[in-house]
């Protein structure tokens, strides 16, 4: 009797096993040289823009399977002294792999003069944050 409901128990137990593998997942992806830059290539960093400057922040996502999500949520933190903390764009959700990635933000009637930040998501979790400013030509 007892060796019968050995392989019953072992089949169990694989099969806990597998369940338990397809619900957790992990992924070894990362941010690598994030910075702000004023073109979508990265190559002008810069922390402080112009109204009328489009902000990018451009990094490298590497050893991401191809699955892995990216956001980028822009925020107005302070205008004139004052705390705002005003989100301004939550961008798409994009699906990527191993690349070099970018996010972008701008306003054709300028952005309003003050501090900010870029909050970079991976996997719906922040991985990075950014800060920068705006001032006056």
């Amino acid at each position: 009797m007892v060796k019968r409901i050995w392989p019953v128990f072992l089949v169990i137990f694989m099969l806990i096993g597998a369940a338990l593998a397809c619900s957790f997942s992990f992924s070894s992806a990362s941010i690598e040289n994030i910075h702000l830059a004023r073109d979508q290539e990265g190559e002008d960093r810069a922390t402080t823009f112009n109204p009328l400057d489009t902000v990018y922040v451009v990094f490298d996502l590497e050893h991401a399977p191809p699955e892995t999500t990216m956001q980028a949520i822009w925020t107005l933190v302070e205008v004139n002294g004052e705390e705002v903390n005003e989100v301004l764009l939550e961008s798409e959700e994009i699906e990527t792999s191993s690349a070099e990635v970018w996010f972008s933000l701008s306003n054709s009637e300028g952005l309003p003069i003050g501090n900010y930040k870029v909050d970079i998501f991976l996997n719906e979790e922040r991985e990075e944050t950014l800060t920068f400013e705006v001032a006056p030509e």
